[in-house]
């Protein structure tokens, strides 16, 4: 067991963040957009439990770093689910397996 136990279920709870999103849009705040654009990134991100960095994929594989949004959509005319990370502006969330992802990395250059 190299990596301990793995949570499988939903890493965030959509309702909360739903009624998060309306608090916001009816509160006075300091940084509104900020903490609206980190909500709806946080709600549109997929629950997969891993994610790749598509930098560090790049570097590793002799790569040149392509758009997150070209690479998506890659992924998903193959039929793969794609989101952002709400913690990495260079990573990805994908239901595809890591050989796609990186063939797909390949296939821009």
């Amino acid at each position: 067991n190299a990596f301990g136990p793995l949570w499988l279920g939903p890493l965030k709870d959509q309702k909360f963040i739903e009624k998060m999103i309306l608090k916001s849009e009816e509160c006075e705040l300091a940084q509104k957009k900020k903490a609206l654009n980190f909500l709806n990134n946080l709600l549109e991100e997929l629950d997969e439990p891993f994610f790749y960095d598509t930098h560090a994929l790049a570097r590793r594989n002799s790569l040149e770093v392509r758009k997150l949004s070209d690479i998506g959509a890659i992924l998903q005319e193959k039929g793969y689910k794609v989101s952002r990370t709400h913690f990495s502006p260079t990573a990805i969330k994908t239901d595809a397996p890591f050989e796609d992802v990186l063939m797909t990395l390949k296939a821009l250059q």
